[in-house]
C-alpha cells in the first residue's frame, strides 16, 4: 500500500459525495508520490469516451489538477490546477472539480487555474507527513514514514 492511498481514497469518496462519477483511483509511490482519480461526466459513460472523461491528478509537490484525457496513455489536455496547496481538504478538491466539470467557473478563475503551481519539494522538512498521516490514521492504516 502506498502511504498516500488513504488521502487519494478520501478525495475519491468526496468526489462521489459531491455527485461526481468515479471510475477508479490509484496511487504511485515513485518520487514524488502521486495518484489520480478517473471520472466520467455522466453516470454509466464509457471511461474511454474521452469527451465524457476527466482525470484528477495529484502529486505531493504540485497538488491537484484536472484535465481531459487525450487517449489511453495518460496524456491530458485543458489542464487546470486546483485548490492552491499540496494537500487540500478532499471536499475542497471535489467541489472545485465539480464546478470545473459543470462549467461554473468564471473566465478569471479559469485563467488563474491555468497557472502551474509548485507548493513544496518532496524533501522539504515541513508538516506534510503529519498532515498526510491524518488520512492514514482515519483509514486505520498506520504506516511508517519513509
Amino acid at each position: 500500500m502506498n502511504d498516500a492511498d488513504p488521502y487519494i481514497k478520501a478525495v475519491a469518496d468526496a468526489c462521489t459525495a459531491a455527485g461526481l462519477y468515479v471510475v477508479e483511483w490509484w496511487t504511485d509511490d515513485i518520487d514524488p508520490r502521486d495518484g489520480g482519480i478517473d471520472l466520467v461526466t455522466t453516470a454509466g459513460a464509457d471511461p474511454e469516451d474521452w469527451d465524457k472523461s476527466r482525470t484528477l491528478g495529484w502529486n505531493e509537490e504540485r497538488g491537484w489538477l484536472i484535465g481531459r484525457p487525450k487517449g489511453p496513455h495518460g496524456e491530458l489536455t485543458g489542464i487546470l490546477y486546483l485548490c492552491g496547496s499540496a494537500l487540500p481538504a478532499p471536499a475542497d478538491v471535489a467541489e472545485q472539480a465539480r464546478r470545473v466539470i459543470a462549467g461554473e467557473i468564471s473566465r478569471d478563475e479559469k485563467y488563474a487555474m491555468m497557472q502551474p503551481a509548485h507548493w513544496r519539494d518532496q524533501d522539504d522538512e515541513d508538516d506534510f507527513e503529519e498532515q498526510l498521516d491524518v488520512y492514514r490514521r482515519a483509514a486505520g492504516t498506520e504506516m511508517a514514514d519513509g
